[in-house]
């Protein structure tokens, strides 16, 4: 099974970039609401792919698996995002001023 990571592959793109100095024309947070919808559009998607093949009939069983996965490695991608973020505030927090 082929899962497509160029959303991914982007992302990292843009983040290596960022860690090189080089400006980004979108702020980190606008970046991270991006990912968020991006994230709840792909669970949407997989979910009505799913609904339509039990429900109807309708579709492939192999893009609905394909939609899944793809669903759950842009969660899990998200997942990673957030735990950084929070390993880096509490990394900030506990320095002293």
């Amino acid at each position: 099974m082929s899962i497509d990571v160029n959303h991914v592959r982007s992302l990292l793109e843009q983040a290596q970039q960022g860690a090189k100095g080089k400006a980004n024309s979108a702020s980190p947070v606008q970046e991270f609401s991006d990912l968020l919808t991006d994230a709840s559009n792909q669970q949407r998607g997989a979910e009505k792919a799913f609904e339509n093949y039990a429900l109807e009939g309708k579709g492939d069983l192999h893009d609905v698996m394909t939609q899944m996965a793809k669903a759950d490695v842009t969660f899990k991608f998200l997942l990673e995002v957030r735990n950084k973020l929070t390993d880096a505030w509490q990394e900030l927090s506990r320095l002293q001023v």
